[in-house]
């Protein structure tokens, strides 16, 4: 993601609740090919690479729940 250049930009009319203002940013950074995923407060940005054939499956955090139960690729991030 931080080799992305292009700018992205929000601009709202009116107030909105933080639940709002999260999904209205997580579907414009989609719209984008980047995900956002959150666990325990944290935000994690991924790159949607449509050059990827499939996905892989990805795990946060250092338990043995934690790790998807998934074949082929998974990605574990241990904050």
């Amino acid at each position: 993601v931080e080799r992305k250049r292009e700018k992205v930009v929000l601009r709202l009319q009116q107030e909105v609740t933080q639940e709002e203002l999260y999904k209205l940013a997580a579907n414009l950074l989609e719209g984008n090919k980047i995900s956002v995923v959150s666990k325990d407060n944290i935000l994690y940005f991924q790159t949607l690479d449509p050059k990827i054939k499939g996905n892989r499956a990805v795990g946060i955090g250092r338990l043995t729940q934690d790790v998807p139960n998934a074949s082929g690729d998974i990605v574990q991030l241990i904050p």
